[in-house]
């Protein structure tokens, strides 16, 4: 059993009589060494222990530690700490706690390392401590009290310093009747030996209440700490808590909800952090349980053992890593063990590390330094001259990182950083005196501020100061920095209306507070993604990819003269994960896809057909009209390519005129392309080549995935759909029902709503309904308008609600009550685009489903032509109240040629338009945004693995933290987009169980009809309505009925009813058992969980700016 080496914490000086490690195994037996000399030794009962030193230390000295288990010794701590020498003068000291009336207990930092401390009110001494790595965490034997005068003064080496100034005593009995209720952290797992609560006033006791164990108490230094629990938690009791205020303040708190323990498996899987080079003596793990026994692997071989001493993420020093093999790692509970997680390669070192750079300025007492240019996964340390040893180092994980020091920076000292990594070290950096600052002025509170946020961004900060948040006049978080601006954490929620002011702290100096901002409630932002000509191309026509990515393509992008000179080759990528966008090219100067439709294929390949042969007109096509393509290609995620398949069929030999080209007639410029339960694509509507005799092609066509090739539905085709008059039917809005049958929500030429009912009779259409009592959803344009089928849910059997939006009142079709007729959503959007407008019509406006159900709406016109009328401000419809919110505004309006999708974040992505619905290179809108909704803001549920695979009648596996509090499970399929429509679009809701651990079974719809072959975003939502991020996930046909009636017993079952009694069948039961003979049918079936692997899990969690607050990372309360 190999061991991996402890973390010695540093920073150390020759005044330190005790070593802080991490990493080690209880029961492990751990040796300090300085120069490879031990100079103590301990037995470790946590994987964070303080040991003993049994000889003094001297500076410079390296100080390392090994730890032993039986006979195995682990090798040396590989990043040693170098010792530092007593300072000159021994400074201030920071207080890290908030003093609160009757606090019991206080945390002060940027200590000389080994130095004891005392907290005096006055003359008389409430407590002392000692600093081990800068910080000092102690019990007061005398309570917190109004008007007690604070002061703090360190003594290292024997040296007494100067006397620190404290802040004054906050008297919450004053302001508060009852304390916060605290919150206990979930998910709890049977054997965990450790429970976090958070949202704690500093200095209150906290008591935690178990149903199966002693009931413990610990005074809290700050809102979030561990609580140590012995013994182990068990499986299904419950754990609360509570805090209070003793003595004279008699302040309590509410009982914290409990939450129940559940079983420890599946241990949740401990991932490696990419990069990491060779040479590097660290690897970071993230997904960790507290007190967890690591393993982590090279190759699949044990590279050493270790004990987690945090939850969430940890860097454990490695012997060097060698380049080209890939580590990962597993952790263990109660004896199981976790799968391995995403492993991640060793990648070459670099020929060397970048140069650092330390910011200015720095200041007297200040607790942290920026620095920047760092080679992620490197370890920095930041230096004083004046002390010849590192005050402060971490490993960093982005390029710009905050190094907290001790002790705090001295005046004239001279500050600079160096960093280590791949085996390497770089040069010096550049090097900053250490300056006075004489008075603080007051920070800012950067607005907006909104209601789910738990941070306050905070600028024109001191570097170095601290910085503290005050809501409603209460203490709620505080936070150092190396730089001018800093994002400080608070506990508990922003509400709407909170004052949130700031003030910081240096020295013993502390400024006003700043101007107060008020919290507003988060509807959702626009992020515009690069320049203004970000796109490159026009985005006519856009579809997501089951691989993170949206392609879009624009063809001649609406320029007749790129038509005619064959320059249509205009296809880009769009990395939804890193906003990158890459130039495809491959199609041919006569393959121009303007104004194609398509469709995602059951493999996840986007299927494009028909275009845009020719500008202006031709045969019985009038002046000015569009030629149509027969050309289909199909674009491959695996390679990203486009690759040409079959061309839609021609016209009927039959109905083409004498001595014509019958190549050169079908074809569909404008059409709308579907997926079918089958598999398979039908094509319907749209301009067809130049020979042919319809000015509109009518005939119903479907594309077989597995040859490659198009077909024509029956002998004839459907009147309804208009042959000369083709403005009246193009992009026809066309949906699959559950039931299996196609809706056009678009009039056909009787302006009536039918259905048609595949597969083999063109003809086989069924009335529904008029169009929607507003004239633009009857106005002989149907892409004036668009539709979107509501979401689809297992309580209602998957009934089919289908909306229509884009005139002044958006219309629900209920096709299972359309004896209701046409049901009005009426709006609420005053003032836009102008003051006294009223729902304004919003022509070419785009819908999208978003991952909790709403409909979000965004674009459109008042007048299609004239952009001065366009409504910039977005809509979101809640399908479950019935009600209508406006969201906050984009700059940019967005008309004809415009697209919008749903990314695998749930944020939506928006780009195309013509201006004023003008053609010409001039004419196109070329900026990207991307829209965040209103659940960006504040934590969401994460999906940590998934199986990438499901069919019909089969149970999803979904592995998420937050599987207690999950309420719904959903699909929503990969959308492609064109002319504002979305004919992929379909969201699903998914009946799930709770197994045990972090284990949600989703099941499959066995319908197709319902779950339409191809890829989804599978999304899980918390009790707050929150997704998560999306999983890919490829839904597959399940098993299927025989493909003969007569081979299934339920038809002659309906049969035998139907001719019971020697009655003969009417002619509508007769076209139902034919159609039932033609249509696939499954039943509901199950096949065992899918074995498929899984792919790595999303990050989750946070929204923007979430503070990693490191002063939570690894301390556990005062008991």
């Amino acid at each position: 059993m190999p061991l991996l080496p402890p973390r010695v914490i540093g920073p150390l000086s020759e005044c330190s009589g005790n070593v802080r490690v991490q990493g080690q195994l209880s029961g492990s037996t751990v040796t300090i060494f300085a120069d490879g000399v031990a100079v103590g030794s301990g037995t470790a009962s946590w994987p964070d222990q303080i040991i003993s030193l049994s000889a003094s230390l001297t500076a410079g000295q390296q100080i390392t530690a090994t730890q032993a288990v039986g006979v195995e010794i682990s090798p040396p701590s590989p990043e040693p700490i170098e010792v530092q020498a007593k300072p000159p003068v021994i400074g201030t000291v920071g207080f890290l706690s908030h003093l609160n009336q009757c606090g019991e207990c206080i945390w002060l930092e940027g200590l000389v390392p080994g130095a004891k401390v005392e907290l005096r009110d006055g003359g008389t001494v409430l407590g002392t401590g000692e600093s081990y790595d800068g910080n000092a965490r102690f019990h007061l034997a005398t309570p917190l009290a109004a008007g007690m005068d604070i002061k703090a003064q360190q003594t290292a080496c024997s040296t007494p310093g100067t006397v620190t100034d404290g802040p004054p005593v906050d008297v919450l009995v004053e302001k508060l009747q009852t304390l916060p209720t605290p919150a206990v952290q979930t998910p709890l797992r049977e054997c965990e030996r450790r429970v976090t609560v958070s949202n704690v006033v500093h200095g209150a006791t906290v008591t935690l209440m178990r149903s199966a164990g002693p009931n413990l108490q610990a005074c809290f230094d700050l809102d979030s700490l561990w609580m140590g629990v012995n013994p182990p938690l068990a499986l299904g009791e419950t754990i609360s808590a509570r805090q209070e205020l003793r003595g004279r303040c008699k302040l309590k708190s509410a009982d914290a909800a409990p939450v129940m323990v559940q079983d420890n498996t599946p241990v949740p899987v401990a991932n490696v952090m990419p990069p990491l080079c060779a040479g590097n003596t660290t690897v970071v793990l993230n997904g960790l349980v507290m007190a967890a026994r690591v393993k982590i692997l090279v190759d699949g071989v044990e590279l050493g053992m270790a004990e987690s001493p945090v939850d969430g993420t940890y860097d454990f020093p490695v012997p060097p890593l060698v380049g080209g093999t890939t580590v990962t790692a597993i952790q263990e509970l109660c004896g199981e063990w976790s799968v391995p997680g995403t492993g991640v390669l060793v990648d070459p070192a670099p020929a060397s590390l970048p140069k650092p750079k330390v910011h200015e300025p720095l200041f007297e007492c200040g607790a942290a330094v920026r620095v920047s240019h760092l080679h992620v996964g490197a370890r920095v340390y930041v230096y004083s001259s004046m002390l010849g040893a590192p005050i402060g180092e971490r490993t960093a994980d982005t390029d710009e990182v905050d190094v907290p020091v001790a002790p705090l920076l001295i005046a004239n000292d001279k500050i600079f950083a160096v960093q280590r990594g791949c085996g390497l070290v770089s040069s010096k950096s550049n090097t900053v005196v250490v300056g006075k600052l004489e008075r603080l002025h007051a920070p800012r509170v950067v607005e907006p501020l909104y209601s789910c946020e738990n941070a306050v961004r905070v600028v024109d900060v001191v570097p170095g100061a601290r910085v503290d948040i005050y809501i409603n006049g209460i203490f709620r978080g505080s936070a150092v920095g190396g730089g001018t601006d800093l994002t400080v954490g608070v506990s508990g929620q922003l509400a709407v209306g909170d004052s949130v002011t700031a003030l910081q702290r240096l020295c013993q100096h502390i400024s006003p507070l700043s101007k107060p901002v008020l919290v507003q409630e988060f509807l959702g932002r626009w992020i515009q993604v690069g320049n203004n000509t970000a796109a490159g191309i026009l985005a006519v026509h856009a579809a997501l990819l089951h691989t993170g990515k949206i392609v879009y393509f624009g063809g001649d992008q609406h320029d007749g003269g790129l038509n005619a000179a064959g320059d249509v080759d205009h296809t880009r990528l769009f990395d939804c994960a890193t906003h990158a966008i890459t130039a495809i090219t491959g199609l041919p100067g006569n393959s121009d896809l303007f104004c194609a439709g398509h469709a995602q294929l059951a493999d996840g390949r986007i299927l494009a057909a028909g275009g845009t042969r020719k500008w202006g007109g031709g045969g019985i096509h009038p002046p000015g009209h569009f030629i149509g393509l027969r050309d289909a290609y199909l674009f491959d995620p695996s390679d990203d390519q486009w690759h040409a398949t079959g061309k839609l069929v021609t016209q009927r030999a039959s109905e083409v005129g004498a001595g014509l080209d019958i190549e050169k007639t079908g074809g569909k410029w404008y059409p709308t392309l579907v997926t079918m339960p089958d598999g398979r694509i039908l094509a319907v509507s749209g301009h067809p080549e130049v020979n042919d005799s319809r000015h509109n092609n009518n005939s119903l066509e479907l594309y077989d995935p597995a040859t490659g090739s198009w077909s024509i539905v029956g002998p004839v085709d459907y009147g309804n759909i208009d042959t000369v008059d083709a403005r009246r039917y193009e992009y026809p809005r066309l949906h699959v029902l559950p039931e299996g049958t196609v809706i056009s929500m678009s009039p056909m030429a009787n302006r009536r709503l039918e259905k048609w009912h595949p597969y083999t009779d063109a003809t086989d259409w069924d009335d529904v309904i008029a169009p929607p009592p507003e004239g633009i959803y009857d106005n002989w344009f149907a892409q004036d308008t668009t539709s979107v089928m509501l979401p689809l849910s297992p309580t209602d059997k998957y009934r089919a609600r289908i909306m229509q939006a884009g005139g002044s009142m958006p219309f629900i079709l209920d096709l299972g009550n359309l004896a209701a007729g046409w049901i009005a959503a009426p709006r609420s959007m005053f003032d836009h685009p102008s003051s006294g407008d009223v729902n304004p019509v919003r022509e070419n406006a785009d819908a999208v489903i978003l991952p909790t159900g709403e409909i979000f709406i965004e674009g459109g016109l008042k007048n299609g032509l004239n952009d001065a009328t366009g409504v910039r401000a977005p809509e979101i419809y809640h399908p479950v109240s019935g009600t209508w919110r406006v969201l906050p505004a984009s700059p940019v309006v967005r008309g004809y040629h415009s697209t919008a999708l749903l990314m695998p974040n749930g944020a939506v992505w928006v780009a195309g338009s013509n201006f004023n619905a003008s053609s010409g290179l001039s004419n196109r809108e070329l900026r990207i945004e991307i829209f965040e909704p209103w659940y960006f803001c504040g934590r969401r549920p994460s999906i940590t693995d998934a199986a990438p695979k499901a069919c019909h009648g089969e149970k999803l596996e979904i592995r998420t933290p937050d599987a207690s509090d999950i309420q719904k499970v959903v699909l929503v399929r990969c959308g492609t987009v064109t002319h504002n429509f979305n004919s992929d679009q379909r969201h699903i809701t998914l009946e799930f169980t709770r197994e045990q651990g972090d284990i949600i079974l989703a099941a499959v719809p066995s319908e197709p009809n319902v779950v339409i072959v191809g890829y989804y975003l599978l999304f899980v939502i918390d009790s707050t309505g929150r997704p998560s991020t999306g999983r890919f996930v490829q839904i597959c046909m399940g098993k299927r009925r025989p493909p003969r009636p007569w081979f299934d017993p339920e038809w002659w079952d309906r049969l035998r009813d139907l001719l019971r009694d020697g009655r003969n069948p009417t002619s509508e039961e007769m076209r139902t058992l034919q159609r039932e003979a033609v249509g696939p049918r499954f039943p509901p079936w199950r096949r065992p969980l899918s074995t498929e692997g899984h792919g790595p899990g999303d990050q989750g969690g946070h929204g923007h700016d979430h503070p990693q607050d490191q002063d939570h990372d690894h301390d556990g309360g005062h008991h």
